[in-house]
């Protein structure tokens, strides 16, 4: 529920995991729902962009409606699906593997990073996360059945 005297105004960034209307096949998108919980005195307003990898939330801060109370920034599913292939390297050893990841995930948290150091100068509740849920599927079976 909503104090009538402090309204809410909660701004969603990031990806498709918020703007995913395109998804819903009609249904509401994340930004409806959260809309009807906060009620007529609350609002919801969607800054995220389908497609958005997250050095570009940096971008999406700029457009920060004045009235944001609550801040909501989920970012990263689609950074990994730029790294795929990575999933689909041979390595002789897990040391290998990882000094393969290395370069990517360092450019990932310089770019989660960003956004997250102008944060805090805007004093308002914030919230981040990372969420994907894809198809990770490799081209051929990683096990073998015992027999």
């Amino acid at each position: 529920m909503n104090d009538l005297r402090h309204p809410i105004h909660i701004t969603l960034l990031g990806d498709s995991i918020f703007d995913n209307a395109a998804y819903t096949r009609g249904e509401p998108a994340v930004v409806d729902h959260l809309q009807s919980l906060l009620g007529p005195s609350g609002t919801a307003t969607l800054r995220a962009v389908d497609n958005a990898v997250t050095r570009q939330v940096v971008y999406q801060l700029e457009d920060l409606p004045v009235r944001t109370t609550h801040l909501v920034i989920s970012s990263g599913g689609n950074d990994t699906l730029q790294h795929i292939d990575l999933l689909l390297r041979s390595a002789p050893t897990v040391s290998d593997a990882l000094d393969q990841l290395r370069e990517p995930l360092a450019l990932f948290e310089r770019d989660y990073r960003a956004p997250l150091g102008q944060v805090p100068r805007l004093g308002i509740s914030t919230w981040c996360f990372t969420i994907y849920n894809g198809i990770l599927e490799a081209p051929h079976p990683r096990t073998t059945p015992m027999r």
